[in-house]
Parts: C-alpha cells; structure tokens; sequence
C-alpha cells in the first residue's frame, strides 16, 4: 500500500498516463520507426509507461532534455570530488608530466643546456612533493580545492532542484519531504570536511605510490586491455562488496548509535547528504578502494573509472530526485 509520500506522485502518473494515452491514440505521438525495431520501442516504452518522457524524446528525434544531462555530469562531478578521484586524476597527471619531463626530454629552445635544466626542475619537483613539506602543501591545496569545487556543485545543484519548483510530486523521491536550513548546514559543514580528506588522503596517496610503488597500481597498458578489464571487475566488486560489509557492521549496534546514526538524522535526501558522515564512517568505506590495490595488480585508469562511476552512483541515490520523472521533459518545453 502506498505511503502518504507516494500517494501524490502516483496519482499525478496515473493522470499523466491517461493523457499520453489518448495523445498516442489520436497520433500526436510518433510510433516512431516502422518493423520489428519500431515493434521493440512500443514494447520497452509504451505511452503508459514511467519512461514515457524518454520514450518521447527517442521516438521524436528529439535531445536528450538538458536538464536531465545537468543533473547526470553534476552528480558525476560531485561524487569524483568527495571520494577523492578527481584528486587523484590531477595529481597522477601532474606526476605523469614531471616524470615524462624529468626522463625523455630531448631540447627545449634547441639547446642541451635548456634541456637539463628542465629535467633538473621536473627532478626536484617530483622530489619536493613527496617530502612531508610538500605532501602537506600538495594534499592542503588539493584538499580546499574539492572543497570548492564541490560547494560549487553542490549549491548549483540545490538551487536547480530545490528551489522555486512546484509540482514536487513530478521530481522528488520523497514529495513534500525537505530537509531544514539547520540539517542543511549540518549536512554541508561535514561533506567539505569528508572532501577535504579525500583531497588529502588521494593526492597524497597517488605521489607517495607513484614515488615508492607500494601498491599493485599500474600507470601503463604494457599488459594489454584484458588486464584493464580485469581491473575494473576486481576493483568493482572488491569495493562494493567492501562497502556491504562495512554498511552492515556500521549498523550494529556499537558502530551504528556512536558513527552511523549521524548519517540517519537527515529527514530529507539533498544535493549534501550522500557524502554527510562521520568522518570514521567515510574512512571505513573509502579504504576498500585502496586495500584492493594492495592484493592485486590493477591499473590506474580502471581504478579511477571505477571510483568515477561509484561516485556518481552515490550522489545520485542521495540527491532525492526522480530520474525517471516527466519533470525534465516538460521544464525544457515549457522554456522553449
């Protein structure tokens, strides 16, 4: 049986159901192609489905609506920026060119003098970023870095969403359900604190492993596109499997009413909750992902693909909205 919650979103699909209904009868909906592929889109995506407005979008011709494509890269920039992938894609590039620099020169301004003066500053510099000092500088920057780049998000988000919307019903998971300006702020003040750490840990992780190579990560594809792949399976479910182990200890009892229940006290999913937790519950997660890099080889580009879509998966299931909803088809009409 339907909650309160979900009463007014089904009522409103019901109509919305009805009205496409008799919108595809009188041939104001394109059935789009003819034959056994037309025959296929009916049957995935018929005018009584939740998928209509994808439906519509496809069988049409028209763009995927931009709304739905904001909300998909902002999650994706947000869940690279708390878990400290985004971190890591900038510090191994910077530490790829300074090593490519410090190593394969071969002139700068046509002469040798110029070219061992680069190497010797590519040298010092990958040098000074692995001493204390400068893992302190580089993790600092990297750290307030997220900070922004995630508020910046963040807030984008919120007030694409949340703010001066009506007809909730049409978007939100949770319909009248918001969380209050003090869980707000609550919720803020603890994800740039968790991105700040991811910040830290992976640029400091990221030079101390390409300087050491304490890990099993592999910065080249000598071993071919099956070991790639191989990376991303092992990685995947290492990591997710780690995560279902850590989310069921942080709900026994101990773990759940001293770290996990902070994470429980939002009566609301928003653009801050999915990375709001206690900074030991983030930890816990976080470390499946460099752990499994220890027991295998696995390659750098899987491990942050990996971590990427992870992310992303994160954020979304935290952002309260409906992705499945007509909202963004109808938000791009009514502009255009």
């Amino acid at each position: 049986m339907a909650s309160s919650l979900e009463k007014p979103r089904t009522l409103w699909l019901c109509e919305k159901k009805r009205k496409s209904q008799h919108l595809y009868d009188d041939g104001e909906i394109s059935r789009g192609e003819e034959g056994f592929f037309g025959s296929l889109q009916d049957f995935l995506y018929p005018p009584d489905s939740e998928y209509y407005w994808y439906r519509t979008g496809k069988l049409n011709r028209e763009d995927m609506p931009k709304k739905w494509v904001r909300l998909v890269l902002i999650c994706l920039l947000l869940g690279v920026t708390a878990n400290g992938i985004l971190a890591g894609m900038i510090t191994t590039a910077v530490l790829q060119i300074l090593d490519s620099y410090s190593k394969h020169m071969h002139s700068f301004n046509g002469t040798d003098v110029g070219e061992e003066v680069v190497q010797a500053y590519a040298k010092e510099a990958l040098t000074f970023l692995s001493s204390p000092l400068g893992l302190a500088i580089a993790g600092t920057i990297s750290g307030v870095s997220m900070q922004i780049v995630y508020s910046f998000g963040a807030n984008y988000f919120h007030s694409t969403f949340y703010t001066g919307i009506d007809g909730d019903e049409k978007w939100k998971i949770q319909p009248g359900r918001y969380g209050n300006q003090a869980q707000i702020d609550y919720a803020k003040k603890w994800a740039l604190i968790n991105c700040f750490g991811a910040g830290l840990f992976g640029t400091t992780f990221f030079v101390l492993d390409f300087r050491y190579g304490f890990t099993k990560l592999v910065y080249h594809f000598d071993f071919g596109p099956l070991h790639f792949l191989k990376s991303i399976a092992a990685v995947y479910i290492f990591v997710d499997a780690w995560a279902w182990i850590m989310h069921r200890l942080l709900h026994t009892k101990p773990l759940y009413k001293r770290i996990h229940k902070f994470h429980h006290t939002f009566t609301a999913t928003f653009a801050w909750v999915a990375f709001a937790v206690h900074p030991v519950e983030f930890a816990m997660i976080q470390s499946g992902a460099f752990i499994v890099c220890c027991l295998t080889s696995i390659h750098a580009g899987a491990f942050m693909l990996v971590g990427a879509f992870l992310g992303y998966h994160a954020q979304v299931q935290h952002s309260g909205v409906w992705l499945e909803g007509e909202f963004f088809l109808e938000r791009e009409q009514q502009v255009s």
